[in-house]
């Protein structure tokens, strides 16, 4: 089936090379956004269960379906309770997997715009995400303005702040 992919999106980029349009106006049967969140998501649900058997010196199971490995994580969080940092994780990976899913099926994150101003670079890009409790500067340049060495901006790419943070207190009142 990959190769049939393959050779089918090769042969439209030719035609569009030589300026031949695609026959047909229908949709392609399958959407690859969708195929890659979901080998992405079955491929973190396996690192997770990897990783949890490792903290706790068990074997991961060979084979086994994704139902299986979510069945052994949930099982599994009791005895990692001693490892603080790993239920932090799996909780913050598990909800990143739930929302990639979402968006996979068509349902989407509700955003709500501030008419306030970032309190970094003062551009009028504070994002609101209601269902995450956080806010998000999106402008590309506020990363370098910048200057908080634990700020979580120098991984995700954009300050993030929650919604009980200080430097948002006067905000709450412009979303």
């Amino acid at each position: 089936m990959d190769e049939l992919v393959r050779a089918e999106r090769a042969e439209r980029v030719d035609l569009a090379a030589r300026g031949i349009k695609v026959s047909g106006d229908g949709k392609a049967p399958l959407v690859l956004s969708v195929l890659d969140s979901e080998r992405h998501i079955l491929t973190m649900i396996k690192r997770l269960e990897v990783q949890a058997c490792y903290w706790l010196g068990l074997t991961a199971l060979e084979g086994a379906e994704p139902a299986q490995r979510i069945g052994r994580l949930i099982g599994l969080l009791g005895r990692l309770d001693v490892h603080e940092p790993w239920i932090e994780y799996v909780a913050a990976e598990s909800g990143r997997l739930a929302r990639r899913a979402a968006r996979a099926m068509g349902d989407v994150e509700p955003i709500t715009r501030f008419t306030a101003r970032c309190p970094l670079c003062r551009a009028r890009s504070l994002r609101a995400l209601p269902e995450r409790e956080l806010v998000v500067c999106a402008n590309g340049g506020c990363v370098e303005a910048c200057a908080m060495p634990s700020c979580v901006c120098l991984s995700a790419g954009r300050h993030i702040w929650r919604y009980g943070d200080a430097a948002l207190a006067e905000l709450r009142d412009t979303a």
